[in-house]
Parts: C-alpha cells; sequence; structure tokens
C-alpha cells in the first residue's frame, strides 16, 4: 500500500520467548474493535482474542537477515519488558531506541542505561511516556 521496497512483515508477536500467546483486541464501549490497544499482557473486560506465535526479537532480526539497525521503535501495548528481555543482541547493535514504556515497565529505563544507552528525551502522553535512548 505504501510502495515500500525494504519491508518484511513477520507475523509474530514479540516477547521473551518463542511459543504462543493470546492477543487480545479491546471492545470500546460503543462495541467497536480498538486494534491499537491490542496486547499479549494486558486483560480487558470485552476483548477478541486470538492466539499467535510468539518469538524473541533477537531470533526475528537473525531470521530475515538484519544487521544493524539506526533506530528501533517499540510500541507494544505494555509488553516492552518482554520485548526488551528477548532483545540482548538486538540492542547491543542499535544505534538510538525509541520506546513506549507504561508504569508497570519502569525498570526499562534502568536497564537500557546499565546497556550503554544514554537517555536523549521523554515525550510525555499523560499516564504512558514514549523515552528515546542514544547510545553512549
Amino acid at each position: 500500500m505504501n510502495e515500500c521496497s525494504n519491508v518484511t512483515v513477520v507475523p509474530k508477536a514479540i516477547s521473551d520467548r518463542r511459543g504462543y500467546a493470546k492477543l487480545k483486541i479491546p471492545k470500546a464501549a460503543e462495541k467497536r474493535f480498538i486494534p491499537g490497544r491490542s496486547s499479549i499482557v494486558w486483560d480487558y473486560k470485552e476483548a477478541f482474542e486470538v492466539e499467535v506465535e510468539m518469538d524473541t526479537l533477537d531470533s526475528v532480526l537473525e531470521e530475515v537477515g538484519v544487521d544493524s539497525i539506526d533506530i528501533l521503535k517499540i510500541d507494544v501495548e505494555g509488553a516492552e519488558g518482554l520485548v526488551v528481555r528477548g532483545a540482548e543482541k538486538t540492542l547491543k547493535k542499535a544505534k538510538a531506541v525509541l520506546i513506549e514504556i507504561w508504569p508497570e515497565n519502569m525498570w526499562v529505563i534502568r536497564h537500557l542505561q546499565n546497556g550503554g544507552y544514554r537517555l536523549a528525551k521523554v515525550i510525555d502522553h499523560g499516564y504512558y511516556k514514549n523515552y528515546l535512548f542514544i547510545r553512549r
């Protein structure tokens, strides 16, 4: 649709291990689905569930042959802790990481700083924030 020639779609949820998970797609009060809030970690009162294959970011990037990463964007609706745990090799390669972090995963900030990143910018969205980290 966007006429991109450098994109590879990998239909998997990214986590800290291989396996399967339930992707929960929540319903709004007016009974329509909200795909942008889909999550493998959050529970919703009303949601459509789909079983999806899970893998680590390290495995997926190795599988598709990614050798270098200029910027890694992580926006996974509460699963950022799982993604980071499964991205040890990837995080050693990335020059920058832009990550949405929800309150339950604030430990990710220190983890990235301990892994050689400097926090460059915080973008506040209220309950959650986006953080830009640059490799030192």
